[in-house]
């Protein structure tokens, strides 16, 4: 397939990345073939420790004249990363999006496309196994948005943002978060009806992922302590009641908090006494019942039968993938 000719002004990739050249390789690769009949440029934010994603970024330059690279002049948080990332280009939409996310075979990039004609503050995108039951369409309720989709848009690769939302919105109040994609959108629709279309289709993917290479070990901090503390320090138009729906809906919605889950994050060391311990008194507002039945029974199980179990799921989709890989006709 040609390269378009120009490049696209309406939207941009923003990828930030750090220290996972590896994985970057191939989403990258694959992003870069979605993009390639568009002329939609990517740009890369590097805060790697290491010059391995500049190789793997220049490599894929030559098949791609519209990705763009730029090296972080220091070490920065990952929230500092996501707000450079955005910066860097200057089209209209910028599409956030992780290292390890992909875009679905079976999704229409043209529906988009056309969707960011219409000129909306802010588009968020759905993922399989995520949001079921809201229909695509403009939604000007945040407060409804933040009950209904919130714990869905602390995905990163669901949103994007338009110039003019990043002309105002103020990230750096939620750094260190690693949340600040999300809750800086909803305090800046706090004070003003919010524009947001919702589309429903099934967009964004994942690749798998190298547990030690991913935020997890921090899910407790992250998801217990500050995802509590962050939605509670929102401005006061929403409510502490519709605060407390969309606290406890992600960690009843998402499989990271599920037994698997935590039998998972317990085999990477992210729940220990000393872990949980930290986040006791935001843990009955997070979690519901049966999610603190399996946090505390994870807790009970010795953490290298959790390695074991751990090793032995992965080796089971390791064997599971390559039995399910088309193979060459001899």
């Amino acid at each position: 397939m040609t390269i378009a000719n120009t490049q696209c002004k309406l939207l941009a990739i923003c990828l930030p990345t750090r220290n996972r050249a590896a994985m970057l390789a191939e989403s990258l690769a694959a992003l870069i073939e979605r993009m390639r009949p568009f002329g939609i440029p990517i740009h890369v934010s590097d805060n790697s420790t290491n010059g391995d994603t500049g190789k793997v970024v220049q490599t894929l330059q030559a098949q791609y004249p519209f990705l763009h690279y730029s090296r972080c002049e220091r070490e920065l948080e990952a929230d500092a990363n996501f707000e450079r990332a955005l910066r860097l280009p200057d089209t209209k939409y910028r599409w956030l999006f992780g290292d390890h996310y992909k875009i679905e075979e079976g999704f229409d990039l043209n529906i988009l496309l056309s969707l960011l004609e219409a000129d909306h503050e802010l588009v968020a995108l759905n993922s399989r196994n995520r949001i079921q039951g809201i229909k695509s369409g403009k939604y000007a309720d945040s407060v409804f948005v933040l009950e209904k989709l919130g714990w869905h848009l602390t995905m990163m690769t669901a949103l994007i943002y338009s110039d003019r939302l990043l002309d105002r919105i103020d990230f750096k109040r939620y750094y260190g978060t690693f949340l600040t994609q999300t809750l800086s959108i909803f305090d800046e629709f706090s004070s003003r009806e919010l524009d947001f279309y919702w589309l429903a289709n099934i967009a964004i993917g994942s690749y798998p992922i190298d547990p030690h290479e991913s935020w997890h070990p921090r899910a407790l901090t992250v998801f217990v302590r500050d995802w509590f503390h962050g939605i509670m320090s929102l401005p006061p138009k929403y409510g502490t009641a519709a605060k407390q729906v969309a606290i406890m809906a992600h960690a009843s919605n998402v499989s990271l908090f599920s037994l698997r889950g935590m039998i998972y994050l317990r085999a990477l060391g992210a729940i220990d006494h000393a872990k949980v311990r930290a986040v006791k008194k935001e843990i009955p507002f997070v979690f519901r019942f049966d999610r603190r039945v399996f946090l505390y029974c994870s807790l009970m199980i010795p953490r290298f039968v959790a390695e074991l179990a751990l090793k032995g799921y992965e080796s089971l989709q390791r064997r599971r993938r390559r039995s399910s890989s088309p193979r060459t006709a001899t």
